[in-house]
């Protein structure tokens, strides 16, 4: 793969600034609107290892993005659940006292 260059900003976090070392950052637009100070215009090339491939990071990342949604979808399920039988416990116990 050939060398990949990325034209973009350096930035430091302008709530950073106080700290005894700013957080510096890199962004592909500039981000002054967005809480960064700019510090100028960069670009950064690198060359890619000759046996990454693209296509796996791409089908690795969506299936940790599957994984974390579904174990994110049961927990909420889990919570309407135990929700729903404290509810029917509340009904039960109201109704054995009538």
């Amino acid at each position: 793969m050939p060398t990949i260059k990325i034209k973009g900003f350096v930035h430091v976090d302008a709530s950073s600034l106080t700290y005894s070392e700013p957080r510096f950052a890199f962004f592909s637009f500039d981000a002054s609107n967005s809480g960064y100070v700019p510090i100028g215009a960069h670009v950064i090339e690198f060359d890619p290892p000759a046996d990454w491939n693209p296509v796996a990071a791409g089908v690795a990342a969506i299936n940790a993005q599957i994984n974390k949604e579904g174990d994110e979808y049961q927990a909420r399920v889990r919570q309407l659940r135990e929700q729903l039988s404290k509810l029917l416990a509340i009904e039960h116990s109201t109704e054995a006292a009538s």
